[in-house]
């Protein structure tokens, strides 16, 4: 009798594991079924539609006379912050943009007959000498210049970024139908922004660190100063991974973009600046986006989800962990390439004030994500990868949805994305695992 129980016990031991294994199986079936369906005419395809979708919509939002839009916003919307910092520099006033009522005025005389657009001038007095040249043109002419000059700065930092990679490189269509449909790029055209020239700091870096040159790599991501959260984020990321060369570089690139604005502005106008943003709140995030529901990166993950100090806490446990897992991916990867794309993807995660024109930096490291997938064939990394980059650009045009549900989508998915980057090389097992879930 004993036997006979011991049997069938054993018998619903077995069936208990086995059930076990096979939903432990389900979910890297379902994944590598995901990216098999990922093909390269289906993605060629989405990504037709989608550029075709956004670009369409665009140019009719446009076409329409007057500084307004089809909708009734102002063309450029955040264009006009800068236009009006290059006035102040063009009357060399630099240190009086930083008076809100003074700023508030000019943007106003920037676009006669136009009210109710109030910016805060959140910016660096180097952002106004920038814009020193476009401040002579009427606006819209102005906007009209930076447009073209942002979408060859993106085309190129683009190029830059798939030549190295033949393999990406060859289908061409794709690579150009994928880099018209990134959401932020076209967030970036549209709200007039700055945040393709921190795109190119960051090619420029990415390709300065793949040649051996840190201190080269520093001095470009020493350059996105101009964007202080940007420049914050990426000197934390280097900071944990001990990177002390592009660290000199950055500090370099900083400082002289800081020796500068005395030299052209006076110092007035950086002790004004400086005296401006002590007064911004520190904690509050949310009091400087108008549209918390466009940010993504951790801070704005968690701002919305949870309200309060437990919502700041959970955003540095989450940014502490980001670096850690950085840190040791840093220690153990031997491409450049591949380090660098996890310290972009680290940098994004931990920015305190990220929107989405400025997951544009996004770029570069995408490519690399998707080029290291084909390298690793078809294990789960390789799948959670793909599956991970094309969700993600779903995600940032889902981006919105936040405002009624309070969950931006695009964050997890960047999480996931940089764990399944960052877990490749250090679980070998996920090669193995081939063998183990294509089978039929």
């Amino acid at each position: 009798m004993s036997s006979g129980n011991d049997v069938v016990s054993g018998g619903a031991g077995s069936r208990r594991q086995n059930s076990s294994t096979i939903r432990r199986q389900r979910a890297p079936r379902l994944l590598q079924a995901f990216s098999n369906w990922l093909t390269l005419a289906r993605v060629t395809t989405h990504a037709a539609i989608a550029a075709g979708v956004v670009w369409v919509m665009f140019a009719l939002d446009q076409a329409t006379p007057g500084l307004l839009d089809r909708v009734g916003n102002l063309k450029g919307t955040d264009f006009l912050q800068f236009y009006a910092a290059g006035s102040f520099a063009r009357a060399h006033r630099i240190a009086a943009m930083y008076d809100v009522s003074r700023f508030a005025a000019e943007t106003a005389h920037a676009i006669p007959a136009v009210q109710g657009w109030v910016y805060l001038p959140l910016y660096p007095p180097q952002t106004s000498l920038l814009f020193w040249p476009l401040s002579y043109a009427p606006y819209l002419t102005a906007f009209a210049i930076w447009s073209v000059l942002n979408i060859l700065i993106y085309g190129i930092c683009i190029a830059l970024s798939a030549r190295h990679y033949p393999a990406i490189a060859t289908h061409r269509p794709a690579v150009i139908l994928c880099a018209l449909a990134f959401p932020p790029f076209f967030n970036a055209i549209g709200h007039g922004q700055v945040s393709v020239l921190a795109l190119a700091c960051v090619t420029l870096a990415m390709a300065a660190f793949q040649r051996g040159t840190g201190f080269l790599a520093g001095v470009a991501l020493g350059c996105t100063a101009f964007k202080p959260p940007i420049f914050l984020s990426f000197l934390i990321a280097c900071l944990a991974v001990r990177a002390m060369r592009i660290i000199a570089g950055m500090a370099v690139a900083g400082g002289a973009q800081l020796a500068l604005v005395p030299l052209f502005a006076g110092l007035g106008s950086l002790r004004a600046y400086i005296l401006f943003a002590l007064k911004l709140p520190l904690v509050n995030d949310m009091a400087l986006a108008a549209r918390p529901y466009q940010t993504h990166s951790l801070r704005s993950f968690w701002m919305l989800f949870v309200a309060g100090r437990l919502g700041f806490g959970l955003w540095i446990l989450s940014s502490v962990a980001v670096l850690a897992i950085l840190a040791g991916y840093w220690s153990r990867e031997p491409r450049a390439d591949l380090r660098c794309a996890a310290l972009i993807v680290a940098a994004v995660l931990i920015d305190p004030h990220l929107y989405v024109y400025d997951a544009v930096i996004l770029a570069p490291a995408l490519i690399v994500a998707i080029d290291s997938a084909r390298g690793l064939g078809k294990t789960i990394a390789a799948d959670g990868i793909r599956v991970a980059v094309y969700v993600l650009f779903v995600c940032l045009f889902l981006g919105p949805l936040a405002r009624i549900t309070h969950v931006q989508l695009s964050v997890p998915v960047m999480l996931a994305l940089f764990v399944a980057v960052t877990r490749a090389s250090a679980t070998p097992s996920w090669k193995a695992a081939d063998t183990a879930f294509s089978a039929p």
